[in-house]
């Protein structure tokens, strides 16, 4: 059981990391090209969030990531 509990903090880990760059792509897409340019890519690809609500999920995956890092250090090390 604690095998399964090390192994899937790892796995939300890395997915809440790679999560957390594709915002902070769309983040640096929407300061060079605008916050317009970034609501029209997020209309194109049919999302229903605007620039806010991603930001907002962008640092809801920052704070899981932190907050599994942290709980597998004090857990399993």
């Amino acid at each position: 059981m604690r095998e399964f509990i090390k192994y899937s903090l790892q796995v939300i880990n890395i997915i809440s990391l790679v999560i957390g760059l594709v915002f902070v792509f769309f983040f640096f897409y929407c300061e060079f090209f605008g916050y317009i340019k970034g609501n029209n890519l997020l209309k194109s690809i049919h999302s229903p969030l605007d620039h806010n609500g991603v930001f907002i999920i962008g640092f809801i995956c920052a704070a899981i990531f932190i907050l599994s890092i942290l709980l597998r250090k004090k857990f399993f090390s």
